[in-house]
This record gives structure tokens, sequence and C-alpha cells, in this order.
């Protein structure tokens, strides 16, 4: 832990008058804390506490512009909370397990800290050059096989936490996230393109807005809520997905996974299909639009729409208004469902 205090601070004063003063000070905090018994993992923060909010050099190489790393140099977060000065436009983010939150705040500089993690957790890393920030942690969860392994079950997930000063939150060029079971949040941001990959992690978004948004995953949930998306992609295995908002075309595939959708507006373009997931849409009573449908042994209902089918069995259509969306709908066994939306949200 010594080693590791002694990285942070060259890294935090590097290029700044009177760094070897500071490298001095938190060393000696810190074996004063060892001295009274303090736990290492404390005494370390005692340490950084006194140097002030650690903050990505002030004064980095000339091929770097102003507050942001050197090219190919990554620093690591872990207990560190990093303040970045500098305008982000993209966020990459890789994250093995735990959660991930991203969300808009108050302040001036965008802040990336970890939480709860244990004294031999592998840290996450993170390098920011030409307005893109970019994370990474591929470390593999494990469990001890002890009486002390209990209190890991029980034991709050490690996070990573991303906060974007307002004035960049709502102009982002591309957020990209990526994990094997990490669990992702994005609130109150908007960017043009926005991407989850994951294998079993769920994804929420609330109060965004993105031009594209692209979601694939095998066993893992997508959730959208008060969110305006003009492309919206979701690729499941057979997780389900809850999309609630302004969508103008929306693509959903999957194996056995749910739709669960309720719009501010009748989408121009929706494409459903899935082997046994059902399927209900909740759309404006004034909504217009010609349904494609086939189903196998599932049962559709239109309910609340002035419209009339043309054809029967398996393959028919229906059609509610003059013009407007085209929505086609192919499932086996799943049942479809499309309402009147009377008040949901």
């Amino acid at each position: 832990m010594r080693d590791r205090l002694i990285s942070y601070v060259k890294e935090l004063t590097l290029n700044k008058p009177g760094g070897e003063e500071y490298r001095s000070r938190a060393l000696d905090i810190y074996d004063g804390e060892i001295a009274k018994g303090t736990a290492p993992e404390a005494a370390m923060g005692l340490a950084i506490a006194s140097l002030g909010t650690p903050l990505v050099p002030a004064e980095p190489s000339p091929e770097a512009k102003p507050g942001q790393s050197s090219r190919g140099r990554d620093f690591t977060i872990g207990d560190n909370r990093w303040k970045i000065r500098g305008e982000v436009r993209a966020i990459r983010v890789n994250y093995s397990y735990g959660k991930v939150f991203l969300r808009q705040h108050s302040g001036t500089d965008t802040v990336v800290f970890e939480k709860n993690l244990n004294e031999t957790a592998e840290p996450a890393k993170f390098t920011f050059e030409k307005g893109i920030l970019a994370i990474d942690f591929n470390g593999k969860k494990t469990v001890r096989r002890s009486l002390e392994g209990i209190k890991d079950v029980f034991a709050p997930p490690r996070c990573l936490e991303i906060l974007v000063p307002a004035r960049m939150a709502s102009g982002l060029m591309e957020i990209k996230l990526a994990s094997q079971s990490a669990d992702f949040s994005v609130t109150n941001l908007s960017a043009e393109v926005f991407e989850c990959e994951t294998a079993s992690g769920d994804a929420s978004v609330a109060y965004c807005a993105f031009e594209s948004a692209i979601f694939s995953s095998s066993g893992g949930e997508w959730s959208s809520k008060y969110t305006d998306i003009a492309d919206l992609d979701l690729d499941t295995s057979g997780g389900d997905c809850d999309v609630r908002g302004g969508v103008k075309r929306i693509s959903f595939e999957s194996a056995s996974g749910d739709l669960h959708a309720v719009f501010a507006f009748a989408p121009e373009e929706l494409s459903f299909s899935s082997a046994s997931g059902m399927c209900k849409l909740y759309l404006p009573e004034s909504a217009s639009f010609t349904l494609n449908l086939k189903t196998v042994s599932g049962r559709a209902k239109v309910e609340g729409f002035d419209g009339f089918y043309l054809g029967s069995g398996a393959e028919r259509k229906y059609i509610c208004g003059k013009s407007g969306g085209e929505y086609a709908i192919s499932t086996a066994s799943g049942n479809v469902g499309i309402y009147v939306n009377r008040g949901i949200r």
C-alpha cells in the first residue's frame, strides 16, 4: 500500500513545483498512521486527503492538451478520486463486473472514482486523450471459500462512477459500454451514439437523448425511461426490454425476451422478431399505423383503435388510419398486444 501511495503522489505532483515536499508529507502522515495501528487503506486515504482533491496532472507532456493524459499513459482509479480538466467528447468503458453509474452533475470537471473495492481488488485504469475518456477493468470476480467469504456475499458490489458536467453532458459524441456482468445506469446524458454490449449485465437509461442507441446482450435486460431515441436497436437472447419515451425507429430481436413499450408518440418504424417472446405496445390514441403480423400459436390483440384486419391465420395485416408507422411483428408462440396509452408513462 505504501508503494501504491508513492506511485500515486508521483503522478499527482508530476511537473508541479514542490512535488518532493508533497511526497514527503504524504509518507509522513501514512507512516504515522500505520504506527498508531491504522489500517493501511485508511492510512492511505488520510495521506491523500492531506494533499487535496486528486487531479489529472495540470502540466502534461507537450503532446497532450491541458488536462489530458499523455499518449499511451494510463492512470489508476481505485481509491483515487480524479477530476479531469478538459473537454470530454466521448466515454468508453469496459468494466467486467459490478455496477457502473454515468450521470450529470453540477460541477465544472468530469469526476471519476470507484467504490467498494476490497484490499485485494484490481483497480480500473483510465486514459484521457483527444477528448476521449477510456476506462478499462478486466478483472475476474472470485469468491473466497472460507468463513470470511460470507462477508463477501453481503458486501455491496464494487462500482465505478463517472460524473459529467452539465455543459458537456448534453453534447457528447458517443458513449460506448461493455462488460461481462456489470450493470450500467446512465442518467441525464445526451449523445449522438450510445452502444452497450454485455453478456449478462443490464442497462438502464433515464432522462437521456440519443440519435442512435444499440443494446446487445445474451441475458441482460434493457430499460429506458423518459428518454428520446431516434434509432433504437435491441438484440438479446433472453433478456427483456422495457422502453418508455419517444422513439422514431425501433428494432427488437430476441429468442425468448419480451418487449414492453410505452411510446410518447407513435414510432415511424417498428420491427419485432422473437421465437417465444411477448410484445406489448402502448401507443397514443391518435396513432396511425400498418401492422404486418406473423404468428404461429401466439395470440394477437389490438384494442382501442379504429382499424381493421386484412387476411387471417398466421399472416395478416392490421390497418389503422390512412398513413402512419410501418410495424412488422413476428413471433412463433409469444402473444402480441397493442393498446391505447391512457396515461401510462
